[in-house]
């Protein structure tokens, strides 16, 4: 799955510490796995991302924000 997660972090002006604080978790490590597309965020994971960016001011749908990979044959 695709991310925009740095794209929409940087609208409300927030490091990865931060955002991974806003969202209540403790390691902005998690943050930069999924921007880099190391990791993918579950399903839950990626609601609280974007419950926190709406709480942050940034209107956003999880399809703004994830979109899946998809392979044009």
């Amino acid at each position: 799955m695709a991310n925009k997660i740095s794209e929409y972090r940087a609208k409300v002006n927030l490091s990865q510490a931060k955002l991974a604080k806003a969202c209540g978790w403790n390691n902005a490590a998690r943050i930069a796995n999924y921007e880099l597309g190391n990791r993918s965020p579950s399903i839950d994971d990626a609601k609280v991302i974007i419950k926190t960016f709406n709480k942050l001011g940034v209107s956003c749908t999880f399809e703004d924000v994830f979109t899946r990979d998809e392979k044009v044959i």
